[in-house]
């Protein structure tokens, strides 16, 4: 079914695609379907009841852009805080800047640990109490309980900006 070429990308995803993509199983998808009216309507392949269904990749882009950007601002700490946790990748590596078409998957808790070389959910919710400057997650439904998503990217820059800020600080300190 990966029959297509490196330069031309994907138009239509399927469910296991979007699905991938965002993050969440089957059952939650169906939820926000049924639940958020802003969420991008499919296309069926035909017209019985159990039709595959695709979605518009730039439509789902678009909505998850929008759920980022009702999010309330970050708060901007006065001083910056250093991070207490070791693992974050040395200064000299590069930084590629991603374009908004890369910009498409969110990622959860278990893979912003990673990120972050942290050991635990609880860490995370600590760090994200902590400080303020930790990007928010975006409600991808409105459900009480739902999982939190993350922007990878934002995740990748607080990390980026927190190593700079160890870097001044140890800096100074010689």
């Amino acid at each position: 079914m990966n029959n297509e070429s490196p330069t031309t990308e994907r138009i239509l995803l399927g469910s296991k695609e979007l699905l991938e993509m965002l993050g969440i199983g089957r059952t939650t998808l169906h939820r926000i379907r049924n639940k958020d009216l802003t969420f991008p309507k499919p296309i069926k392949e035909g017209d019985h009841r159990q039709a595959h269904i695709y979605f518009v990749k730039a439509e789902v882009v678009a909505w998850i852009k929008a759920k980022a950007d009702s999010r309330p601002p970050l708060q901007s700490a006065s001083a910056p805080s250093v991070p207490t946790f070791e693992s974050l990748r040395p200064a000299t590596e590069q930084r590629t800047i991603p374009t908004e078409q890369q910009r498409t998957a969110l990622v959860g808790n278990a893979e912003v640990i990673k990120m972050l070389g942290m050991q635990s959910v609880s860490g995370l919710n600590k760090l994200r109490v902590r400080d303020k400057t930790f990007p928010m997650p975006i409600k991808t439904s409105e459900a009480r309980g739902a999982r939190a998503r993350f922007d990878p990217i934002e995740v990748e820059q607080w990390i980026a900006d927190k190593k700079a800020a160890r870097h001044r600080v140890c800096g100074a300190e010689q």
